[in-house]
This record gives structure tokens, sequence and C-alpha cells, in this order.
């Protein structure tokens, strides 16, 4: 966690990090800021980390639409990671209403395993996967 002091406000803000881990190799870091304000952009960032030693990894990255926010990235990715190889997915949310809100879900899999029949797989995934939330204050007014 890294704290920054809000200029305008005198309010100290605390970046959380949370570790999702997707696979024995797999795991993603997401940096998010600990509140936004209601139609104002808000940085959230994903790392995916390849722990693997010596496997290649090919995914695909998913982000969903969702009716709390509006964002703007690549909605879905297709990336390579070489062993202990890193990358950085960073996407711009406008929270549309106040309160604890549910970010958009990512989803990351392993392309190489996604065929018509993983349907099944897909679903056991998702069903499994936690929300992750940003309280988001409302509108400031200038």
């Amino acid at each position: 966690m890294f704290p920054s002091v809000d200029e305008e406000s005198d309010e100290i803000q605390v970046t959380p990090s949370m570790i999702l881990i997707l696979s024995k190799s797999i795991t993603a870091l997401i940096d998010l800021p600990a509140f936004a304000h209601v139609d104002e952009p808000v940085a959230v960032s994903y790392t995916i980390l390849n722990n693997s030693a010596s496997k290649i990894s090919d995914l695909v990255v998913n982000v969903e639409a969702s009716e709390m926010f509006i964002f703007s990235g690549m909605k879905q990715v297709s990336i390579k990671l070489l062993p202990m190889q890193s990358r950085l997915l960073t996407y711009q949310l406008w929270p549309l209403s106040s309160g604890i809100t549910v970010l958009p879900q990512f989803r990351v899999y392993d392309s190489s395993k996604l065929t018509l029949n993983s349907q099944e797989d897909i679903r056991e995934f998702e069903s499994t996967a936690k929300p992750i939330t940003l309280f988001v204050k409302p509108r400031r007014f200038k």
C-alpha cells in the first residue's frame, strides 16, 4: 500500500494492492485507489505474472461490461507471457453511481485450454470468482 495526499482536500489516500492466484503459474496484482468519485475517471491496473520457470503462457484477458462503470481499454486481449514475465494492463473507469460498487469482472483464461467443450470449465471458474468492490463517493461540486 502506498499513501498519497489529495492536494485539494488534504485527504490521505491509500492505494491497496490485491493479489489473485489464477493458477499454479499465473498471478494477477490489482492496483486501485482507496475510493473514487462519481463521474471522475479512476485508473485500475492489473499486472499479470507468469511465475513458471519454463512454461510460456498463452492467455486471453477479458473485461466484462458493468452497469456501475464506463471503462476505456481493451475489452478482450490475447497475450503471451514468457517464463517469469509480467504484463501491465491499465483501464480508466468512470463510476456512474455512489456507494460500494462492484468493478467490471476481470477474467484470465489459458487460450490453449479454450475449446468448444470448455464452457463448463469457464462457468465453474466464473462461479468461484469473487467480485472486487470500490467505494465511490458522490460527485464533487466545484
